[in-house]
């Protein structure tokens, strides 16, 4: 502030020279400040300058504003190099389960500093809007303005639990998928699956039990031996390691599905977006790998 610039210095020759302004650039601002205040805060004479009470009063707050400025400048300094306050991430519903409870706690084992609050859902949200840090999604980014780093790309697979496949028996060849429930995920009302074996593709037209546009509920039904449904194996990874599912003609695999983290803008991020960023791209990319199945990591 110039005024304040001006007492400091005891006039306005040495307040131009700390302020590397003219003396007169300096005399005018603070002329404007008094017209605009409808007040003298100096008393000017050829050979001293020195504050009205109103002057004195002024500048006292003045200084606490400027430190309070100060301050203010040296916590967002702060904060955009070391990693702290609160994140905010969202993921879906049935994302994760307890590998992202590991590196989420892992997480705030290294950075004690930051708070995490976490938000499971399937809907679309407004980050920017809603006030998240970061999103983990999986599938094609929709919204061009925000910014995704992929951590793996592989494709779904069939699996049914085993007491589906002991009673209604475990399909050979993709033809006889057409003899069992298949639980579809979308809203079409066609029904077939795409899948590819070694490179080529065959299309299987199938009598479906359930269509729905949620990957979590068509797992639940999985998981209840209601059928048969193609699913990203990251949503059912801890099923299959704790042999609630099992895989259906593993050689054949469906569309790709990318697991990604997305976050608003690339440019001025927080230290703690950083943080988790960095720290959960490691993380994630090297947990989300199937046996046996080629994951590529995306950055």
């Amino acid at each position: 502030m110039v005024f304040a610039a001006v007492v400091d210095a005891k006039g306005f020759s040495a307040a131009g020279c700390v302020l590397r302004r003219p003396k007169s650039s300096i005399s005018r601002s603070v002329s404007r400040l008094e017209a605009r205040l409808d007040t003298q805060l100096l008393a000017r004479t050829t050979r001293s300058l020195s504050l009205t009470e109103v002057g004195r009063a002024y500048y006292d707050r003045a200084i606490r504003a400027l430190e309070q400025l100060e301050d203010a400048e040296r916590f967002a300094l702060e904060r955009s190099h070391q990693p702290g306050g609160t994140l905010r991430i969202t993921a879906p519903i049935d994302f994760g389960g307890d590998l992202l409870a590991k590196v989420l706690t892992d997480f705030q084992a290294h950075y004690p500093d930051i708070r995490l609050v976490i938000s499971f859902s399937n809907r679309q949200i407004d980050m920017t809007a809603e006030g998240f840090d970061i999103a983990i999604r999986a599938g094609r980014l929709q919204d061009s303005s925000l910014v995704m780093k992929r951590l793996v790309t592989s494709r779904a697979r069939l699996f049914a639990s085993p007491v589906y496949l002991k009673k209604h028996g475990t399909p050979d060849t993709p033809e006889s998928l057409k003899a069992h429930r298949c639980l579809i995920f979308g809203r079409s009302a066609n029904a077939s699956w795409q899948l590819t074996r070694e490179g080529k593709q065959v299309e299987v037209r199938l009598q479906r039990a359930v269509c729905a546009d949620d990957y979590g509920f068509l797992h639940r039904l999985v998981l209840r031996g209601e059928g048969i449904a193609r699913l990203p194996w990251v949503i059912v990874r801890d099923s299959e390691a704790q042999g609630r599912l099992q895989a259906v003609l593993p050689d054949y695999c469906g569309v790709e599905s990318h697991v990604s983290l997305v976050y608003p803008s690339a440019h001025h991020l927080p230290a703690k977006t950083r943080a988790f960023i960095d720290f959960a791209a490691a993380a994630l990319s090297d947990s989300l790998q199937p046996a046996g199945e080629l994951m590529l990591r995306r950055s």
